[in-house]
């Protein structure tokens, strides 16, 4: 564009200079008006500054206003692939003045001073929760004016198409997978770029075709916990059979790390393999509420520490919450994890509701473990729904 530019400029001052010379001094400044305003003005008139907004994409805007990935990228000096951030600045050159000025109405609504989500959701027959959804944001967010909004989901639809909302630990990879069409094919369905991260709350389209039997990731429960965790649960080399019981623990102390109960259960206990639980669930004293920690014997499939029956070890995963629930209660958020732990490695190890147990109700011998504290009728009844 600078080289086209500065072309014109170099044969436009030849060609002024020569005709100057022949129709004198007067002519001459009105040719230069002319010619500048011109140039200039067909320069500047098709290009102006986009401000990237939460969940932005390349291909996204490329797609917006009309102009190829390849051509946005380079004219910004970035490559096809290139993660835009929030309140980034780029340069975009549209067809014509009124085409930048208008990019697809049906798409997209730049915010008003006095705009909230909840008024232009009602003015476009929207929730609020969709049209958050669909720019990425909380539904309590305060827009600000000058904000560009994606109203409609900018996919056109088919009679066969799935309308599907992101979940946590959705990947594009996961969705294309369950419903048998490549990652490219579901990125570029939804005017995404394929290694785009999803958001909770997203909204897309699942293409499909007369007879076809398609599958959201929702029947999965290890979607609703996060990625790693649930990945590390679908990956462990579970043999059919393996496990037959879930047993829940509480640490018996107010506060708790892995590292710590590791040491402990080696030094003290002088178990060779550490940690004696499959997974542990944190109260936000040393580890976070509610954050979930996945020990070396589910990832190396080994036996249990955590009961007093060896045989009883072998078949049993543990799980402990941090916390001495004789004390107090656990929190909402552990209760919230313990319960998409469970529910996932249920459905990864075949294991029934009722052999989820309690370390009370299994153990050989008498203990209070978990705590009086905890609801155990409550849980375990929630299992079954």
């Amino acid at each position: 564009m600078l080289a086209t530019w500065i072309e014109s400029l170099f044969f436009g001052l030849v060609i002024i200079s020569k005709m100057s010379n022949r129709f004198g001094r007067h002519f001459r400044l009105l040719v230069w008006s002319l010619f500048f305003g011109g140039l200039l003005g067909s320069t500047l008139a098709d290009q102006f500054t986009y401000i990237v907004k939460r969940g932005d994409t390349l291909s996204g805007i490329a797609q917006q206003y009309g102009v190829s990935v390849t051509a946005l990228a380079d004219r910004n000096g970035l490559s096809r692939n290139y993660l835009l951030k929030t309140g980034q600045r780029l340069v975009i050159f549209a067809a014509t003045r009124e085409s930048a000025a208008n990019p697809r109405t049906d798409a997209a609504y730049v915010v008003k001073p006095g705009d909230t989500l909840f008024d232009i959701a009602q003015a476009h027959n929207l929730s609020v929760a969709e049209l958050a959804g669909r720019n990425g944001l909380n539904p309590d967010y305060h827009v600000k004016a000058g904000e560009q909004l994606t109203i409609s989901s900018g996919a056109t639809t088919t009679a066969n198409d799935i309308a599907y909302v992101v979940k946590r630990g959705d990947t594009l990879f996961d969705l294309a997978k369950a419903n048998r069409i490549s990652v490219d094919e579901l990125a570029e369905r939804n005017g995404l770029d394929k290694d785009y991260q999803l958001k909770i709350g997203d909204r897309l389209i699942l293409p499909g075709s007369p007879g076809t039997d398609f599958q959201t990731a929702a029947p999965d429960p290890s979607a609703s916990l996060p990625s790693s965790i649930g990945s590390a649960i679908r990956n462990a080399p579970v043999a059919a059979g393996r496990w037959k019981y879930i047993v829940v623990h509480h640490s018996g102390v107010d506060e708790g790390t892995v590292k710590g109960m590791d040491r402990y259960h080696r030094d003290v206990r002088h178990m060779e393999n550490g940690l004696a639980y499959h997974f542990v669930i944190g109260n936000g004293h040393g580890m976070g509420d509610g954050e979930i920690a996945v020990g070396n014997r589910w990832k190396k499939q080994l036996d249990g520490g955590h009961l007093r029956s060896l045989e009883q070890d072998k078949i049993a995963l543990g799980i402990c919450l941090v916390g001495n629930f004789d004390k107090s209660y656990p929190t909402a958020a552990q209760m919230k994890s313990l319960n998409a732990l469970v529910r996932a490695l249920m459905e990864r190890c075949d294991i029934p509701a009722d052999h989820v147990k309690t370390h009370q109700q299994i153990n050989i011998i008498g203990t209070r473990c978990p705590g009086s504290h905890f609801p155990t009728k409550s849980f375990l009844a929630g299992l079954k729904d």
